[in-house]
């Protein structure tokens, strides 16, 4: 698929979500940059951050949970209230 527009436009989002039965309640995102944050808070996506992408905490602000690393992401996965 070709976009019309690159992160943080939505479109990429809001075509997935359109091109498949999920449902934007039922989706979390997973990213490291605020390139991603933005246009899953623009869909209403849950966005959970990962600090790999070389931005601060304070850069990440509006995920729902900002992990270290992938490890604590996974480890979290299974008791977080944003997972369930």
């Amino acid at each position: 698929m070709e976009w019309a527009h690159a992160k943080p436009s939505p479109d990429i989002i809001c075509a997935i979500l359109g091109n498949s039965e999920l449902d934007r309640d039922s989706c979390i995102m997973v990213g490291d940059t605020p390139y991603d944050i933005s246009p899953a808070l623009q869909v209403g996506t849950a966005i959970i951050a990962v600090l790999s992408g070389g931005y601060s905490r304070a850069e990440l602000e509006g995920a729902a949970e900002i992990y270290q690393d992938i490890g604590q992401l996974e480890e979290q996965s299974q008791v977080s209230p944003a997972w369930k």
